[in-house]
């Protein structure tokens, strides 16, 4: 019968590399040689014979002359008499140090490598070449490097964490939920959307080196849209959220400001400040993310702008049907973190206005009508200069929205700069809210 045969100069090599093994550590090559025997089908006694007499010659002709065996789907527990089985066997049953162990790993992967791609006998390029990997998922690879991440968190706060902390318990209480249930869990679920929230905000606010370097972030939401998101009810939101302050991952306030509802000054809450860790540690809300001007809340009123109307554009009630929330998309969140309060029913499900365009006309430029596109961007450069006491600087402000149209500026950073320079200039913190503006673009860039 005739049988597949392999390239000699290769299996001479390999065995001179695992017969210098031998002569330091007779049980380290006695090992290499038993795989490396079972991976060409050879019984590994056999070629131990050879070895120990020195004649690498005949038991490179045996190596290569002997069939090939073929992998069992099961491998047996004890030794059957099948060489790739014993040889395995003798792997998964070793002695040696882990460094040894890793050494042999290695030693037989070169030495039983594919020969060179001009070399074709028969099926040795298909029986010993590495198998195909499986295809991969992406959503699931994605939850499971989103979970790795969550239980890598949670791992070294509890390491940094001391024993007499109050942290501790609900830590490992996270971890041990983190472990059972993996994103299953609405604690961890809500953290990870935190999270991504968090690290989006400072992508758009400070840039990309600012995301990797912070290890904690506060932004501005309403509890109702996350819950809309989450297709919860906001008292779940609530329940986690407790959780999570308990293990010092986040920490929550609701906010507060002055607005006018009829006719008298009234402090209203305009939604809750976060603190999300990103890093470990535990979060922490200062006076400035409390104090900050997250939200021009009479203004939005004026114009509907509210969480209210976003999960709810048609009223809560039609007739006596109760109707469900509208889910929210992950980008109106973003948006609504960064002071852009968008509700898609009222704004963006209809073309820009050209009599009258606001600010958040900039995210409708590029896909506007060619012709109607130079009439808003004039007007809303002279909305935009009047509003900043700027008058003199509206041919800049146009540049800046012919920008956007050309996609050097993102309209998140646009709007964002424009509420915060407006912001600043209300508040007395700036003098040229244009400069400032520009200021917060190029920091953004």
């Amino acid at each position: 019968m005739e049988h597949n045969t392999r390239p000699e100069a290769q299996i001479q090599e390999a065995l001179a590399k695992i017969a210098e093994q031998y002569q330091k550590n007779p049980a380290f090559g006695e090992r290499a040689l038993r795989l490396f025997a079972a991976m060409h089908g050879l019984s590994s006694e056999e070629a131990l014979a050879r070895l120990r007499a020195g004649d690498l010659e005949a038991l490179a002709r045996l190596l290569g002359e002997a069939p090939l065996s073929p992998t069992p789907e099961a491998p047996a527990p004890p030794p059957s008499g099948n060489a790739l089985q014993d040889g395995d066997f003798a792997m998964q049953h070793s002695c040696l140090p882990p460094q040894e162990e890793a050494g042999l790993r290695t030693l037989v992967e070169v030495a039983g490598r594919c020969p060179p791609s001009s070399f074709t006998p028969g099926r040795w390029d298909h029986e010993c070449c590495t198998a195909t990997p499986p295809r991969r998922n992406p959503v699931l690879d994605g939850k499971n490097r989103a979970l790795a991440w969550v239980v890598n968190l949670l791992r070294q706060t509890l390491a940094e964490t001391p024993e007499d902390d109050s942290r501790r318990a609900p830590l490992q209480d996270l971890l041990a939920l983190a472990e059972e249930k993996g994103l299953e869990a609405g604690p961890l679920r809500f953290f990870l959307l935190l999270a991504a929230l968090g690290r989006r905000h400072l992508r758009e606010t400070a840039g990309t080196k600012a995301v990797r370097k912070a290890a904690q972030v506060a932004y501005h939401l309403p509890v109702d849209l996350l819950a809309a998101y989450l297709q919860v009810h906001r008292t779940t939101i609530w329940r986690w959220t407790e959780r999570l302050e308990e293990a010092g991952l986040v920490r929550s306030r609701t906010h507060v400001a002055t607005a006018v509802r009829g006719g008298e000054e009234k402090n209203l809450n305009t939604g809750t400040v976060w603190a999300v860790r990103l890093k470990p540690g535990r979060a922490r809300l200062h006076h400035e993310d409390l104090a900050h001007p997250w939200r021009d809340l009479g203004a939005d009123l004026e114009e509907g702008r509210t969480a209210y109307r976003v999960i709810y554009p048609k009223g809560k009630r039609r007739k006596e049907e109760r109707l469900r929330p509208v889910r929210p998309s992950l980008e109106l969140l973003v948006r609504w973190t960064l002071g852009i309060r968008e509700v898609p029913a009222l704004d963006f499900l209809r073309p820009a206005p050209t009599e009258n365009p606001t600010i958040e006309d900039a995210f409708l430029l590029v896909e506007m009508d060619a012709q109607a596109r130079p009439t808003v961007i004039d007007r809303l450069s002279e909305r935009m200069a009047h509003e900043l006491s700027d008058y003199g600087s509206r041919r800049f402000y146009a540049g800046l929205l012919w920008k956007v149209v050309e996609g050097e500026i993102s309209p998140h950073a646009l709007v964002y700069a424009y509420y915060r320079a407006r912001a600043a200039l209300r508040e007395g913190y700036a003098r040229r809210a244009g400069a400032f503006l520009q200021h917060l673009l190029k920091a953004a860039a």
